[in-house]
């Protein structure tokens, strides 16, 4: 749907209990599947401190997601504009749409009684594998007696197809448990993407103002962005992030779980903007600077003139910085890859695995040649193949510190490797980290330009997406995309063509990819599933049928793609599905015999589902698997006994372990299975712990 405008409307749920359980029905105001939407209440502009009052509304209460949008599409985006929100378990939930604008909208959280699903959590605004967004200067209060969360973005970078730099600015928060709960890979790949948390103002946190969480396993591509602050390319200056912390001496103002580390810049003058209460899990996971850094003056980007449409100045402006930026990151970027493993890592990794024992010494003298350069994979490359002794080892990796900086990585060296490293050379190691190197200050100024470069991008992408309420002007979008020209701009220029119903030229497009970019082995799993994907989406338009109109077949290959979660094809496969047939995330497979798990209601991602994703953690490997499979677990909230228990896709249970302890692993013997998917759950008294799926391939 393009150019529907809801200004001034008022949302109210009948229900008045306010109570959600999974026995009651899920219910939105407003739920949109790849459209054009503008959301617009008059809210007043926020105060010296950053507070915001309700004026006129759009007023959303009594909601389990006031708003939710969903992506299959990335050529369309909405705006929420100065709306008021409460009584709702969630305000905004956003899943796989690019450039969405949510600004000056107010957030009363925690007045929602979901105290049934034993997860007493209610969420402002909930971003979910999304990029390009624009969050500012949101207004989140805690007015009731749950549990509230303001902030929640989740994996909004992936390595498959969706890398780049995002940011939460200038929003204020009040009385939260968690003001900014970041979860999953919000860090992106490499150390010039991530999540940037600048200008916010937390007051009276309960427990966090900032806690980042992993998904499952902590891996290197979970966290935030490396670098939390900005940078003033005019004047070559360092800036400081600008957020404000609870001043409270019960909250935590960075509370960390990942294995990065990050560097957090902060002035000096100002104490209420240094991160003093800190936590993490990790040692020297948090670098903070405070040296020639400047003070963040936190300016309005609203008042400065971002508004859609953009007047022919602003837009002039936005592409003259846009272009600068572009320059010097490009130019940096060359620079940096000539570098990293002497400019070949797939070689460089090829002569580690056919180095002989006898050959330690030129292996060495080849890693020092080329370092601080040397690659992470190429040091566990190393590490691996027993070649190098202990001290060689240790001089490499010192010789490298920006490519060793990861938890998971010393790991690895202590206990994974064939000869692995005494502890006093694993603490050698960490102490390294300080160490600045010409590396260093690359990665430093890829982060800084490459912010730049993404910031103005977006905010010209979403000036393109709603100006043009009588149709969108595709060719404008698809030339913005290819004049930034990364992997993820190809994969929406396949979505432009498809939204033109263009099919020859989206497979074009799609085709090109692998000629012009080197793919990881998950990014060709990626582009394999879009491939299927737009076959399905060409399919459907030459049966001149809607989404609504698909046949099981259809439906089950949709799945499928979905099923693989390889990026964002499966994401998208997914919210069509949900949207339109109301399989989603989540369900229950069939225990009552009717041999039919799709229908069974849809359990969707409640706060409940939620908070044991978060707490609750299971991981599967292989998977895909042919013989057996191992499923590890970490069930923080586990109580009592729990049971592992596998379905096939009939509903049928096919196999059952108790669990009594909170860590642990199990092996399932595959080989006499059938080829197929198969629903795994964790239940511990009827509460599911942790779901999903895994795929045995005879």
């Amino acid at each position: 749907v393009e150019g529907i405008e809801f200004i001034g409307c008022k949302f109210s749920n009948e229900r008045t209990d306010k109570v959600w359980n999974s026995a009651k029905p899920y219910n939105r105001a407003i739920a949109a599947l790849s459209s054009n939407l503008k959301i617009v209440g008059s809210c007043n502009d926020p105060d010296a401190n950053g507070e915001i009052t309700a004026g006129t509304p759009a007023d959303f209460e009594g909601f389990d997601r006031a708003i939710e949008l969903g992506g299959h599409n990335e050529s369309y985006s909405s705006q929420i504009n100065k709306c008021s929100f409460s009584n709702n378990v969630y305000g905004v939930h956003i899943d796989v749409m690019p450039q969405v604008s949510i600004r000056r909208n107010l957030f009363t959280i925690g007045t929602c009684d979901i105290s049934a699903l034993n997860s007493p959590y209610n969420y402002g605004t909930s971003l979910k594998k999304c990029s390009g967004f624009e969050i500012e200067e949101n207004n989140f209060t805690h007015a009731g007696n749950y549990i509230s969360i303001g902030l929640h973005p989740k994996n909004t970078n992936m390595e498959s197809n969706a890398d780049e730099n995002n940011q939460l600015y200038c929003n204020y928060t009040f009385n939260m448990r968690h003001a900014v709960f970041s979860s999953g890979n919000n860090k992106g790949q490499g150390n010039s993407k991530g999540l940037r948390l600048l200008c916010n103002k937390f007051t009276a946190s309960n427990l966090t103002d900032i806690k980042i969480e992993p998904i499952g396993t902590s891996s290197n591509s979970d966290g935030i962005g490396v670098k939390q602050g900005q940078f003033d390319a005019t004047n070559s200056n360092e800036i400081a992030a600008g957020n404000k912390f609870s001043q409270n001496t019960s909250a935590y103002h960075l509370f960390h779980n990942c294995s990065e580390s990050f560097t957090y810049l902060y002035n000096g003058s100002d104490a209420s903007t240094i991160p003093t209460n800190n936590f993490s899990t990790y040692l020297q996971t948090i670098d903070l600077v405070s040296a020639d850094v400047v003070a963040n003056t936190c300016p309005s980007n609203i008042q400065n003139g971002i508004e859609y449409p953009m007047d022919a100045q602003k837009e002039a402006e936005l592409y003259t910085r846009f272009n600068s930026a572009k320059l010097a990151y490009w130019n940096l970027y060359y620079n940096y890859q000539q570098l990293i493993d002497g400019g070949s890592t797939p070689a460089m990794l090829l002569e580690i695995q056919n180095t002989w024992p006898q050959e330690a010494w030129d292996l060495r003298n080849d890693l020092l040649a080329i370092s601080p350069y040397v690659s992470r994979e190429a040091l566990l490359e190393a590490a691996h193949s027993g070649i190098l002794p202990d001290a060689l080892l240790l001089e490499t990796c010192l010789a490298n510190p920006d490519a060793t900086q990861s938890e998971d990585f010393l790991m690895q060296l202590e206990n994974d490797i064939p000869n692995p490293l005494p502890l006093y050379m694993i603490e050698l190691i960490r102490d390294s980290w300080d160490t600045e190197t010409p590396r260093t200050i690359l990665e430093g100024g890829l982060a800084n330009y490459g912010a730049e470069k993404d910031y103005t991008f977006n905010r010209l992408m979403a000036n393109k997406k709603f100006i043009s309420p009588a149709g969108k002007d595709y060719i404008a979008i698809r030339t913005l995309h290819l004049s930034r020209n990364e992997l993820h701009d190809r994969y929406a220029i396949v979505d432009v063509y498809m939204a033109e119903n263009n099919y020859g030229s989206a497979s074009d497009e799609l085709s090109s990819i692998p000629l012009n970019y080197t793919l990881s082995d998950l990014q060709v799993d990626e582009h394999e599933n879009y491939v299927d994907y737009v076959e399905i989406m060409e399919a459907m338009f030459n049966s001149s049928k809607t989404i609504y109109e698909l046949t099981q077949a259809e439906i089950d290959e949709l799945e499928l793609i979905a099923d693989a979660n390889t990026g964002l094809s499966s994401a998208k496969a997914r919210n069509l599905l949900c949207f339109a047939y109301d399989l989603c995330d989540y369900y229950y497979p069939d225990t009552t015999g009717s041999g039919n798990p799709k229908a069974i209601p849809a359990i969707h991602e409640s706060a409940d589902k939620v908070y044991n994703d978060l707490y609750n953690k299971v991981t599967v490997s292989p998977n895909p698997a042919k013989d057996y499979t191992t499923f590890s677990w970490e069930l923080t909230s586990l109580k009592n006994n729990a049971v592992l228990e596998i379905f096939n896709v009939s509903g049928k249970l096919v196999h059952s372990k108790n669990i009594t302890h909170k860590t642990g692993s199990y092996i399932w013997d595959t080989s006499k299975q059938k080829t197929g998917i198969y629903i795994y759950r964790v239940v511990e008294n009827d509460n599911i712990l942790n779901s999903g799926k895994v795929t045995i391939n005879k």
